[in-house]
């Protein structure tokens, strides 16, 4: 088991908030005159998270085509 401190939880969240990984989406009090955020993924976290769960030498061999022509759409107008 890790030993996590408070601290360290608070500033990881705090980075991955800052790179767009997890959303704040409301605070809750924790103790009386504190509050501390609530977060929830952001897109770019569940698509990282959708992503690393995909064997992609697989969907290039076994997707439609429906669904291959949507990967080359979405993929190669992401910049625009």
């Amino acid at each position: 088991m890790v030993d996590l401190t408070y601290w360290t939880i608070i500033r990881r969240m705090n980075a991955l908030h800052e790179q767009d990984y997890v959303l704040i989406v409301g605070e809750q009090d924790t103790m009386p005159g504190t509050e501390t955020a609530l977060y929830q993924l952001s897109p770019r976290a569940e698509l990282a998270i959708a992503l690393s769960k995909i064997n992609l030498d697989t969907f290039v061999r076994k997707a439609g085509y429906d669904r291959i022509l949507g990967a080359i759409e979405n993929f190669e107008n992401w910049e625009q």
